[in-house]
């Protein structure tokens, strides 16, 4: 029998999953089988966004090796927990100590309020909370 492993289209969300020797040497793939994962072959290379977490959704085929006949077929869930390592750290600096507002009115807030900045991330896509 051989084991094949199918992720689901949109999954990782936040990464790739890859097969090579090494991760530099690898190459992003659309199925791999469980002799790449007892040679130690298949790696998940995270997009370097802000995410810590990820998850592979993926079928899991298991066929015969003699006619390719389809033995077992499941769907199964790999978690992944990202551990940032050397991760830029957000530069924030509040230049407006003090904002004055009329009673009763609504200020929007702007980036004249806050100045932050992220360098492994797409500006646009801090958010704030207050």
């Amino acid at each position: 029998v051989a084991m094949f492993f199918t992720p689901l289209e949109k999954s990782p969300q936040y990464g790739q999953l890859r097969v090579g020797d090494n991760v530099n040497d690898s190459v992003s793939v659309s199925e791999f089988t469980q002799e790449h994962v007892d040679d130690g072959l298949v790696w998940y290379v995270h997009d370097r966004s802000e995410s810590m977490e990820d998850a592979i959704d993926m079928n899991i085929t298991v066929r015969s090796v003699v006619d390719s006949s389809v033995l077992a077929w499941y769907r199964e869930q790999l978690e992944i927990s990202v551990l940032p390592v050397n991760d830029n750290p957000v530069n924030v600096s509040r230049f407006t100590t003090t904002l004055t507002v009329v009673q009763d009115l609504l200020h929007p807030l702007s980036d004249e309020e806050f100045h932050l900045h992220d360098p492994d991330s797409v500006q646009e896509a801090i958010v704030i909370r207050v």
